[in-house]
């Protein structure tokens, strides 16, 4: 008795990539509704803001960016900011 099937270890690359491919779409497609914000970007949201207060002249004195500027390198958020204050956003996810 003979078996059509083609043992795993006989499947190329490719269709192994792809399935493994798939399967991950599936996932992140099942759990995108359950997926939240991390512990520390309403920090770093507010590091951004009072960045770019700071940078426009806007009451950028305050403690918060001051220390945040003077030890973190804050341009990033900075950037980040000024990007979603251009764009119109005001949604923090």
């Amino acid at each position: 008795m003979t078996t059509s099937l083609t043992p795993l270890w006989r499947v190329p690359f490719p269709v192994w990539a792809l399935a493994v491919c798939l399967l991950f779409a599936a996932i992140g497609v099942a759990v995108f509704d359950d997926y939240g914000m991390g512990g520390d970007e309403v920090i770093q949201r507010s590091i951004g803001h009072a960045t770019v207060r700071s940078w426009v002249g806007l009451g950028g004195g305050d403690a918060l960016s001051i220390h945040y500027n003077r030890f973190y390198a804050s341009v990033f958020e900075g950037f980040l900011a000024l990007a979603e204050r251009l764009l119109g956003l005001d949604d923090s996810r």
